[in-house]
């Protein structure tokens, strides 16, 4: 795919700002060409079609950063002008209709089209995930512990060099325990990065360390699921967690 990752296409007052720009791509079974005044022309399995401006741009950002989770925020700014600011609940039911309508156009050509993925709590995903290169702007802020890799930017999580399939507040988990392995992490800290600082889950105070447990029991779950004999998120009971690696 010969594409400039790093340009990102502004959109003002409804009109793509400098639309010369927008050269074809082409990825795997799918083409979209450059665009003309009113016609976002793609094809997808040797079939043709045409798409309305703001399925093409969102699809369009998806193929540029194929196997790269792509946040709400990013997919809304890839249609609406960059800084966008909209209620976040607004926002998201916004980029999931237009999702949605991208997904029945795909699906009138291949009934059983699953490219775009969704990533719970995060966004969405064109195919498989896939590890950027280490001098990719997604890999600036990697951490690197073990046979762990974790990319923030995107809520990656790769072990052993599979990808780990995980929610947004398994990805906070993670990163807590391996930005100081061997340390313990308390239950008020996790919880204060799973919700927000000082949020009180429970009548009796503690419901916080149920919802930690709840949380580490899943991200546990998926990382055996790579690795059967993973051990590395040591409880220490009444205190918190720690990661061993």
């Amino acid at each position: 795919m010969n594409v400039d990752i790093h340009h990102q296409d502004h959109i003002l007052d409804g009109q793509i700002s400098g639309v010369t720009l927008l050269t074809p791509i082409s990825f795997e079974d799918l083409e979209l060409t450059n665009p003309t005044v009113g016609k976002y022309n793609a094809r997808y399995k040797d079939k043709s079609f045409t798409l309305t401006r703001t399925p093409f741009l969102i699809v369009r950002d998806l193929i540029v950063h194929a196997g790269i989770t792509r946040n709400w925020q990013e997919l809304f700014e890839a249609y609406r002008k960059i800084g966008s600011t909209y209620k976040k609940n607004t926002l998201r039911a916004n980029v999931r209709g237009n999702i949605k309508r991208i997904r029945i156009e795909f699906r009138g050509i291949d009934s059983d089209f699953k490219e775009i993925v969704q990533v719970t709590s995060i966004g969405y995903r064109w195919g498989k995930p896939s590890k950027p290169p280490i001098d990719s702007p997604f890999a600036i802020d990697m951490v690197s512990v073990g046979n762990l890799e974790l990319f923030p930017r995107i809520r990656h999580v790769y072990w052993k060099e599979q990808f780990v399939d995980l929610t947004c507040a398994e990805v906070t988990i993670i990163q807590h325990l391996a930005s100081d392995p061997m340390e313990v992490c308390s239950y008020r800290k996790l919880y204060d990065a799973m919700r927000g600082v000082g949020f009180i889950a429970g009548r009796d105070g503690l419901g916080h360390m149920t919802n930690v447990r709840t949380a580490v029991k899943k991200l546990r779950q998926e990382f055996k699921k790579i690795d059967p004999l993973f051990n590395a998120i040591i409880c220490k009971e009444g205190e918190g967690y720690l990661c061993a690696i």
